[in-house]
């Protein structure tokens, strides 16, 4: 294989020269604003009291749609604008809605953050977390939640440059040792 002409920690130093010199400030201020006033916290029911400090612990549940269930995805994603993923989103978005009966919820989701084409065939994880805050009302169709969900996911990553991180630190988010930041649901497909 042809020498990499990028390493990690070139790429490290450069994020954070621009960190340093406020070439982040668009994206910086896009999730300020996006996050603005009190956040919400997703109150889900359990069937147990949350633990004091956070666990992670979980399950994994597989199952197949039966056949006279299944719709035609991509030509459905076609008709709606969205994609796969973003019917994903808004399937969950909704059965949150339908479960804790919030209106304003926030779900985590990675990115890849190789925004430029040199970064592309390097090694290294350059991932990121984007904060996808989604409004979905007692009478929100599901026409209507794809496009917010589609909204959301391209806006996001519009502005995937700005580090998690630093956004947890510009926020001053209240922390608390049985939640995660800023959501408690990550959605990775």
């Amino acid at each position: 294989l042809p020498a990499l002409s990028i390493q990690y920690r070139d790429y490290s130093q450069w994020m954070a020269g621009r960190l340093e010199q406020d070439a982040l400030r668009t994206d910086r201020d896009y999730w300020k604003r996006k996050l603005a006033g009190p956040l919400p916290v997703l109150n889900l029911p359990a069937d147990y009291t949350r633990p004091a400090t956070l666990g992670f612990a979980g399950a994994v549940e597989r199952f197949q749609l039966p056949h006279t269930g299944r719709l035609n995805l991509p030509q459905f994603c076609a008709e709606q604008r969205v994609s796969p993923f973003m019917v994903l989103l808004a399937g969950v978005f909704g059965l949150l809605h339908r479960y804790s009966g919030d209106e304003d919820i926030i779900v985590g989701t990675p990115v890849s953050n190789r925004e430029r084409m040199d970064l592309e065939g390097q090694i290294g994880l350059y991932l990121n977390t984007l904060a996808l805050r989604v409004r979905v009302d007692r009478g929100t169709t599901l026409s209507e939640l794809l496009d917010r969900v589609r909204a959301a996911v391209l806006e996001a990553q519009e502005h995937q440059g700005y580090p998690f991180d630093s956004l947890i630190q510009e926020l001053r988010v209240k922390r608390s040792t049985d939640r995660n930041p800023l959501f408690d649901v990550m959605v990775v497909m």
